[in-house]
């Protein structure tokens, strides 16, 4: 049995298929960017005058969140993208008493901090804090960051949850010198329940266009 089809069904056909594959092949790009913060970290007990550098040469070691900018696809799934880096400078924190600071009384100072940055995915933006740990002693400090809490962003039919991730320890003992660590945070990118409408359907519309004139061509031509 041999089935006719006409041109104007062929056509028609064509257009669904075409659509179908627009649709489904089209990929979303969106860039992001993460900005600073930055904290130094002076002991509890100020270092008298008699201390070797000085009541003036112990300001505290520094901790940046140095930020970062990339794009990725809005594409179902996880990825680990950058966030910047955690940088770490030695600035001399006082570990010593009010009236001793030989490495026998040198204490372990310790803190706990939280930065709190910007996020920006596409349009959409929100606030990323992560909180961490500086141990200074005598010879070299460190500092760590703990997984941060979870910010989800909704954008035009896609979720991307991102997560911090821990980072550490970050070790530092020369005086002035930086050190650095790469932060990375996990993407988690979900198709939500509200359609891209806008960019689709302008993409659609006008590839229905052009496969219409097309198909009127077509049908022309048959007809001669």
């Amino acid at each position: 049995m041999i089935i006719y089809v006409s041109s104007r069904a062929a056509r028609i056909v064509a257009i669904f298929a075409f659509l179908g594959w627009l649709t489904s092949a089209k990929a979303i790009t969106v860039p992001y960017s993460v900005g600073d913060w930055t904290g130094q970290f002076a002991a509890p007990t100020p270092a008298p005058a008699g201390a070797p550098l000085g009541a003036g040469g112990y300001p505290g070691d520094v901790v940046t969140f140095t930020g970062t900018s990339g794009s990725f696809n809005l594409v179902s799934g996880t990825s680990l993208l950058s966030l910047g880096t955690l940088a770490l400078t030695i600035y001399n924190t006082y570990g010593g008493t009010a009236t001793d600071w030989s490495e026998a009384d040198w204490q372990l100072v310790a803190f706990d901090f939280t930065g709190y940055r910007t996020l920006s995915i596409g349009s959409a933006s929100g606030t990323l804090g992560q909180s961490g740990s500086l141990a200074t002693g005598w010879s070299a400090d460190a500092a760590s960051l703990i997984t941060g809490p979870t910010i989800i962003f909704n954008l035009p039919g896609y979720n991307v949850a991102v997560t911090p991730q821990a980072v550490g320890p970050l070790d530092g003992w020369n005086v002035g010198d930086t050190y650095q660590l790469n932060i990375v945070g996990k993407f988690t990118v979900t198709q939500s329940s509200v359609p891209d409408t806008g960019s689709t359907l302008a993409l659609l519309g006008s590839a229905l266009i052009g496969l219409m004139v097309w198909g009127r061509k077509f049908e022309a031509a048959q007809t001669v």
